[in-house]
């Protein structure tokens, strides 16, 4: 999980109520590491951006306005296979991974969108 805001603080508690520990490790990554504010003690943090190297899947729990700036920096960190999931809202500026993946011309095909604000 990419951001460690609000929604990222929801994942982390679901995942503290609802996941089998033993089956997966669910992490979390900030690009900005002064905002993190503490987690439950059962999911991990791992350094920014090596933990972008090591997911199957990265949750993107950051604004919506902010989508562009991370995959020009950090599109090439991920690993071929990544499944991207969109957490944003964007239900403001229409600017959720989608469009954002078309607008930079990243043909990625192993995405997801969580909520259906469209």
């Amino acid at each position: 999980v990419v951001g460690s805001g609000d929604k990222a603080h929801g994942l982390a508690n679901m995942y503290e109520c609802h996941a089998n520990k033993g089956l997966y490790d669910l992490v979390f990554t900030e690009p900005l590491p002064k905002k993190f504010a503490p987690f439950n003690s059962h999911v991990s943090v791992a350094p920014y951006p090596d933990a972008l190297n090591d997911a199957d899947i990265v949750v993107l729990a950051i604004p919506s306005y902010a989508l562009e700036t991370f995959l020009v920096q950090n599109y090439s960190l991920l690993q071929e296979n990544c499944t991207i999931v969109d957490l944003t809202n964007a239900s403001k500026d229409k600017k959720d991974l989608k469009e954002t993946l078309k607008i930079l011309g990243i043909d990625h095909d192993r995405w997801a969108k969580a909520f259906n604000d469209t």
